[in-house]
């Protein structure tokens, strides 16, 4: 992603049949920053994450879970988890979605 340029972060990753597409935008020792495209009925299980972690949806619906509590997410929808809180989350789709 050229510096200081404005992107369409959904334009950033391609939908793969049966498949979940990521790539990385950012990597350091602070972290990293992940856009993800997933196809209809794919997900990621619930987990915890070793860095402050965003969840944004760039397009599509999401089944979400946080520690245990599922919710329907739709566009432009996001939540924050703190490094350390231990807060599991995952996500299923119905349909096409990117997220980041």
């Amino acid at each position: 992603m050229p510096p200081g340029q404005k992107v369409r972060l959904a334009s950033l990753v391609s939908y793969q049949e049966g498949s979940v597409v990521s790539r990385t935008l950012l990597e350091d020792k602070a972290g990293t920053v992940t856009l993800f495209a997933f196809d209809a009925g794919q997900g990621l299980s619930e987990h915890t994450a070793p860095y402050d972690a965003l969840l944004q949806l760039l397009e599509g619906q999401a089944e979400v879970t946080v520690a245990g509590t599922r919710a329907v997410w739709r566009l432009a929808t996001r939540s924050c988890f703190r490094r350390g809180s231990l807060t599991p989350f995952g996500l299923r789709l119905g349909s096409r979605c990117s997220s980041r």
